[in-house]
Order: structure tokens, then C-alpha cells, then sequence
């Protein structure tokens, strides 16, 4: 499980989010608003907020999960839905889960699971596990044919192990020094 280093002025900038924080409610509670056309997301917090309080820091955590898994089923999830069309797969459910082992994963029922945690990667690398998963559908291993069958999606031979190690690097050079596990 992933933990954000939260503070009053995190924020994200990735290609399918601007995420913030605002301390302006008069309540004890959170709202998030979403602006599509920008991307932008702002999770409204109480005045009354402590970010250097545990007890509220750790409530901001999940709420914070939450946040993110809508904001995967808002953007993501019909991206996914636009390549299976594209491509012709077809899949039967789709999950969002806090999983920071698996950025996505496919079933033998064919129901697609996707981290949350996608929201935090460049689009490309999100498409990359879209397809991914996708292929997973006729193929449920890592055999060459289940690459061939990515390679399709993503530009032709070699195209898939290399997003694939490219993703890999991003996580581990850009990503993870911005959260702790």
C-alpha cells in the first residue's frame, strides 16, 4: 500500500490530473470537485485541518484513496473501454483496488482489476497497462504470443517490453521517491 506524503501543499501534476488541496470548508469533512475539460481535482478540507496531526493525516490518506479510485473509474476505466472496443476484446467487469504490487491484473472470468494508483503514471504507461490487461484476455500467461498480441496494440514488435521496462524505471526513479511504502 502506497502512503502520499501529505502535506498542506501537495499536489499533482500528471497527464490526466491536477490534483490539490483547499482548506476551505467550514465543516469537519472533505468534497472534491472535478473539472474534466482541465483535469483538475480539488479536495476541499475543514479550516480546522491539521496536516500535522496523525489522526487527521491518516483519515486524509484514505479519503485521499477513495478520491482516486472515482477519479480512476471517471477517466481510465473508459479509456479501457474505448481499446477493448477498438480492439475488439471484450471483458466482463472491472474493479479499482489500493493494490501497489499490480498496476492491473486479469482473470480467468475475464474481469479486469486496475490500481488506483494508475492515476499517478504518465498516460502512456497507462495505456501500456490498459492493453496490457487486454491482451490478458486471450492470453493468460507472459508467453510471446501474449507480447505479439500487445505488440499489436502498441506500435508493433519489441514496442510492449519496452513500455513495459520503461514503466518499470518511471516508478522506480519518479514515483516512488514522492510516496513510501
Amino acid at each position: 500500500m502506497f502512503l502520499l506524503n501529505l502535506s498542506e501543499d501537495f499536489q499533482i501534476e500528471t497527464d490526466l490530473l491536477r490534483f490539490r488541496f483547499e482548506q476551505n470548508l467550514p465543516c469537519d469533512e472533505a468534497q472534491m470537485s472535478y473539472n474534466a475539460e482541465t483535469h483538475e481535482c480539488v479536495l476541499h478540507l475543514s479550516q480546522r485541518f491539521d496536516f500535522y496531526n496523525t489522526k487527521d493525516v491518516a483519515w486524509l490518506q484514505i479519503v485521499v484513496r477513495e478520491v482516486f479510485r472515482k477519479l480512476t473509474k471517471i477517466i481510465i476505466v473508459p479509456r479501457l473501454v474505448a481499446f477493448a472496443k477498438e480492439y475488439g476484446y471484450q471483458f466482463r467487469r472491472v474493479f479499482v483496488k489500493d493494490v501497489s504490487s499490480r498496476w492491473g491484473s486479469c482473470s480467468e472470468k475475464g474481469n479486469i482489476n486496475l490500481s488506483l494508483w494508475l492515476m499517478l503514471l504518465p498516460l502512456p504507461y497507462v495505456d501500456y497497462v490498459l492493453k496490457h490487461e487486454l491482451a490478458h484476455l486471450r492470453e493468460l500467461n507472459h508467453s510471446p504470443r501474449f507480447w505479439a498480441e500487445v505488440d499489436k496494440m502498441t506500435g508493433g514488435p519489441g514496442t510492449a517490453k519496452a513500455l513495459s521496462k520503461a514503466k518499470n524505471n518511471y516508478i522506480h526513479t519518479k514515483l516512488l521517491p514522492l510516496i513510501h511504502s
